[in-house]
């Protein structure tokens, strides 16, 4: 497992983030889009968090997004910024996106910006904005739409100290190995009182614990650190940053993509009929009938009202996090 002996002590494995004793889970594989191989996660005793420990070199990690991911099958000319919806739908759908919460007329770093639709939302707020994205598929979209996109990992050593206001990671953490090296990184290149805003999906939430191996934020091989809302606090407070809030914000599209990907969910080493446009195979009749009575239920809203009921009581599925760079 290369990778796993920085966290090895006495041969016993520990937790990346607050280095308590960690006990392995059952291995995972890519669900989706059919990556090869097999990943073995562990459960830290403490925190709770989940983490891979057979890492990947960092030149196949970034191939494995530039193949794998849907952005290479994705058109430029279908490409629009992100806006930020409001009101009483807007709570409804349960809209969690971090770039709701950045304030206009600010200096913007967005750390694993895709496609770059977030940095088409903060330019047309006022801001100065700027992102980094592994995948080599980024490239094609800075270049139509003059986006300041880096292609690569955050690198601090990139900027001055203190240059940005704000700094986001969208659905990002959780495809960090070293979490703590990165938050760190974005400490010193975020001024005193700005502000991290994050996103990332919840361990200690109700779907972990009952969907098993079929949770959709498994993700293998791509997710490889799954973060409580305990392991999240803690791995900030250690980083610098004092945490504003820690919330539970689940969109309702998800709850309709966590049944649709039990009910096509693939064989190992076969691509998934929801997931991936590139999938060969054809629907049974049971998945049409299932896929309709999920569309249905999405439709009459009766996923989107299930969704707050767990928001409500804190078990959503999406970590929410607003925390401030401590001076």
């Amino acid at each position: 497992m290369a990778g796993a002996d920085r966290h090895q002590e006495n041969g016993t494995l520990q937790c990346p983030l607050c280095a308590a004793p960690a006990a392995p889970l059952p291995d995972r594989h890519d669900d989706r889009h059919a990556a090869p191989g097999v990943y073995a996660y562990f459960e830290c005793s403490q925190c709770r968090a989940a983490f891979q420990v057979n890492r990947l070199p960092q030149g196949q990690l970034a191939a494995l997004y530039t193949e794998y991911y849907p952005r290479s099958t994705m058109a430029v000319e279908g490409w629009k910024p992100l806006t930020a919806e409001s009101g009483p739908l807007a709570w409804l759908e349960g809209y969690a996106s971090v770039h709701r919460y950045v304030p206009p007329k600010t200096r913007v770093l967005d750390i694993g910006c895709g496609f770059g639709e977030a940095l088409g939302y903060y330019r047309s707020i006022g801001c100065e904005a700027y992102g980094y994205e592994l995948d080599e598929n980024a490239g094609r979209i800075a270049l139509a739409q003059d986006l300041n996109i880096r292609q690569g990992s955050f690198d601090p050593a990139h900027w001055e100290e203190s240059f940005f206001d704000v700094v986001t990671l969208s659905q990002v953490l959780e495809h960090v190995y070293e979490p703590a090296d990165l938050l760190m990184g974005i400490r010193k290149v975020l001024r005193p009182g700005g502000l991290l805003i994050l996103s990332t999906p919840n361990a200690a939430g109700l779907g972990a614990a009952l969907w098993g191996k079929k949770w959709i934020h498994w993700h293998a091989p791509y997710h490889v650190c799954l973060y409580t809302p305990k392991a999240l606090r803690g791995v900030l407070e250690q980083c610098g940053f004092a945490g504003r809030s820690v919330r539970t914000i689940t969109p309702s599209a998800w709850m309709q993509y966590q049944l649709l990907h039990c009910i096509y969910y693939p064989k190992l080493g076969e691509k998934s009929l929801f997931w991936d446009v590139r999938a060969q195979g054809s629907k049974t009749l049971s998945q049409k009938i299932c896929g309709k009575a999920v569309s249905w239920a999405y439709k009459a809203r009766v996923i989107h009202v299930t969704a707050r009921l767990l928001d409500g009581f804190g078990v959503g599925d999406n970590l929410l996090c607003i925390a401030e760079a401590r001076k």
